[in-house]
């Protein structure tokens, strides 16, 4: 059950580009648009420049970057600013004044753009990041374990020669554990929401809600398959 419900959530709440992808169906893409066109509005540049996919792109390289922790500052925002670069020239070649835009200015646009967003992105997603990394090493450690103890249980099993008729019971009720668990948490999830912050909220009903919805499916998927495992022996064992 552990061994599951650890790499269950290592791929999905605990993985950085899953988190993206889930974050850029929210509302949040287009707030964060907005915002920014209100800047350049603000600046005199008053053709809303920014589009949500536009922030959906750039986006994902800032959540894995920050969720990840494997990149410098400095590689993140050569990065960024440099698909802010791809983006503004194809805003310009969509717009067919391409020719009147200069490489200079492209640059300046695209480094400003660069700086807005990530400033947004950062006070969104910095008061969790100490957070994500706490729970992603836990999540480790507890993985670590459980395929440890998994081990050992098989290598008992197997001298012991009951490793079949251990194996079904034992993926039956893990099964039905990790399913109980995902569908305690989905109905307990609005709740949760309620007292959480928009952010927040859209977090736990993407993000979240997705990732439990799977561990649900891999608990029952678990527990069919010890089914399986136990009519299995039953059946092999009389014949």
């Amino acid at each position: 059950m552990a061994f599951a419900t650890t790499l269950t959530i290592k791929s999905t709440v605990l993985s950085p580009k899953y988190v993206a992808q889930k974050v850029e169906q929210t509302s949040v893409m287009k707030s964060l648009a907005t915002e920014i066109n209100d800047d350049l509005n603000g600046a005199g540049v008053s053709q809303n420049l920014v589009t949500t996919g536009m922030v959906s792109t750039v986006f994902k390289t800032e959540v894995k970057s920050l969720l990840s922790g494997d990149e410098t500052t400095d590689q993140t925002n050569q990065k960024i600013e440099a698909q802010f670069q791809q983006l503004v020239t194809n805003k310009a070649k969509t717009a067919g004044i391409d020719n009147q835009v200069s490489k200079t200015l492209v640059k300046t646009v695209a480094n400003d753009l660069a700086k807005r967003f990530e400033t947004k992105i950062q006070q969104k997603l910095s008061a969790y990041q100490n957070l994500y990394f706490q729970v992603n090493q836990y999540n480790f450690y507890l993985g670590v374990a459980s395929v440890i103890l998994t081990i050992l249980m098989a290598v008992i099993s197997i001298l012991k020669h009951h490793f079949w008729r251990s194996l079904g019971p034992a993926l039956f009720m893990a099964g039905i554990l990790i399913a109980g668990l995902g569908v305690t948490v989905i109905i307990n999830l609005p709740s949760f929401e309620a007292s959480a912050s928009q952010f927040e909220a859209q977090m736990m009903s993407t993000v979240g809600e997705s990732s439990i919805v799977t561990l649900a499916f891999v608990g029952v998927m678990t527990g069919l398959v010890g089914l399986i495992v136990m009519l299995g022996h039953r059946v092999f064992r009389k014949s």
